[in-house]
């Protein structure tokens, strides 16, 4: 599974940070959404097909923004190790 690519990078400065659409942490930045929501979102078990992997897909077909902010700060957390 790809994770980053340069083509979802997000120019700097394109924005004010992103608030999460949906869930239980609708409204918090993605930098306030605990890491492991952001693994689980995009790495963990898929809400609505047992055999997808995450919620990836839909994250990526219905909020484009959200989603590369969220790939983003997967991609930072994993720079930092």
């Amino acid at each position: 599974m790809e994770f980053y690519s340069a083509e979802d990078a997000a120019p700097p400065g394109a924005g004010g940070p992103l608030c999460m659409s949906f869930g239980k942490h609708k409204g918090k930045t993605v930098d306030e959404v605990p890491y492991s929501y952001v693994v689980w979102l995009l790495c963990g078990t898929n809400t609505t097909d047992r055999f997808a992997i995450g919620n990836y897909t839909w994250i990526r077909d219905n909020d484009r923004a959200l989603f590369i902010a969220l790939k983003e700060r997967m991609k930072r957390e994993l720079d930092a190790l």
